[in-house]
């Protein structure tokens, strides 16, 4: 197994799983599962380097990183559990926990907290989200500030300052702003 392969600089770090950790030259970083927290190698370029510090990535393909040629990532202060969690993910202070929790988060903004089964799945500009359940906010997309509590709760959101507890709650919801759901269905 190639644990902690290509790296040149970095100090401090902790790798376990094939291919854990490949190409990551920041330092303080723990990598568990197959292709944690990994760089990569895309069309014959030159590998994607995973430049941030302090970082845990738990699971298979857990911030495995494949942006595209030439493309390094600096995420920093992350902490990743989950099989696909934050794969593609390049942002600072990001919590994703749960199957394929942010997966698709390729853009994410900054201070994001999803929990849950696709929980975020999709979210390419948000900052200061947070998505607590099965498929909550999995199609944000832009939308900034939103909590969603709940099964697939604020599951096709993309507005901004959006509140919905509750199972399905606000999930017709496509580019509303400032609205509240509290109840199962409440506002769909």
């Amino acid at each position: 197994a190639a644990t902690l392969w290509g790296i040149t600089t970095a100090n401090h770090n902790t790798a376990v799983g094939n291919f854990a950790a490949a190409f990551a030259n920041g330092d303080d970083n723990v990598a568990i599962g197959h292709n944690a927290y990994a760089g990569a190698i895309v069309g014959g370029h030159p590998p994607q380097m995973m430049r941030g510090t302090d970082n845990v990535a738990i699971g298979s393909n857990a911030m495995f990183f494949a942006q595209g040629a030439g493309t390094d990532s600096t995420a920093s202060f992350n902490t990743i559990i989950g099989s696909l969690a934050y794969n593609y993910g390049h942002k600072n202070a990001t919590t994703a926990i749960g199957y394929g929790a942010m997966s698709s988060s390729i853009e994410a903004g900054v201070g994001n907290t999803a929990v849950g089964y696709y929980a975020m799945r999709i979210n390419y500009a948000g900052s200061q989200n947070t998505a607590l359940g099965f498929m909550a906010l999995q199609s944000n997309q832009n939308g900034s500030r939103n909590a969603g509590f709940g099964y697939m709760a604020l599951t096709n959101s993309r507005g901004d300052d959006n509140v919905a507890i509750g199972a399905g709650s606000l999930s017709s919801n496509i580019t509303g702003n400032k609205n509240i759901a509290i109840g199962t269905a409440a506002l769909t």
